[in-house]
């Protein structure tokens, strides 16, 4: 009987040390701190300015037909298709940091109480993008009206002038990087079909009809900038 109890002592002590051997105490170190801890996102480069105004003129096949030379009389009101023009308002923003972040690049490490900046300046790029299925020209439009760029493309620059420093214990380093986030918006636009209107064969002026356009999903990229700290 005591040699039963022994072993069924020994199988504890065995489920024990096992289940010990992988508790967190053993990921982290002395005195339980976690070996990493990684810092919040910070926003530290953005552009605010809108390009309001801004207009793209285009030709829309949809709204073109045929003319013919027949003389019509005085007092018969027509209209030709001349041009559609998109004209970009405004846009609101809807949500922070929707993500993915993406372009990830390292800026460089200080050690506890000391500082340092970079050596060049760091460069760090994200496009504006479009969710769901919206015409060329209205991308387009977002694209200057939200950046001032037909690519919407923004370049945010980390430069030598800035100082970063080093972890408070009980970590001994910190490492900086650049990524790129992004905020959501939705953006309002005008489309206006302009037609050349005649009385009869008299040219009289050009008319327009105006139709509004609003685009959800508008994602507009943004610097930001976050840290690991470490116990090496």
């Amino acid at each position: 009987m005591k040699s039963v109890y022994r072993n069924v002592l020994a199988v504890m002590c065995f489920i024990f040390v096992s289940l010990s051997s992988f508790s967190p105490a053993n990921a982290a170190t002395k005195d339980g701190v976690p070996k990493t801890k990684i810092s919040d996102e910070v926003t530290v480069a953005t552009y605010t300015k809108e390009n309001r105004g801004a207009t793209i003129s285009c030709i829309d096949p949809n709204l073109q037909y045929p003319t013919n030379n027949l003389i019509t009389p005085y007092g018969t009101i027509n209209e030709v298709y001349d041009h559609t023009e998109y004209t970009y308002n405004y846009s609101s923003i809807t949500a922070y940091d929707v993500g993915p972040r993406n372009n990830d690049k390292f800026l460089l490490s200080v050690a506890r109480g000391g500082t340092d900046s970079l050596k060049k300046d760091v460069d760090v790029s994200g496009t504006l993008t479009i969710s769901g299925s919206v015409e060329a020209k209205v991308q387009e439009l977002i694209k200057i009206g939200l950046t001032s760029t037909a690519s919407g493309t923004l370049k945010f620059t980390w430069s030598t002038t800035k100082v970063f420093v080093g972890p408070e214990a009980p970590y001994n380093s910190r490492s900086y990087y650049a990524a790129i986030n992004y905020d959501q918006y939705t953006s309002y636009l005008t489309k206006t079909d302009y037609y050349k209107q005649y009385n009869g064969t008299t040219y009289t002026g050009m008319v327009g009809y105006s139709s509004q356009i609003t685009v959800t999903g508008v994602k507009k990229p943004k610097g930001v900038e976050y840290s690991v700290d470490s116990i090496q």
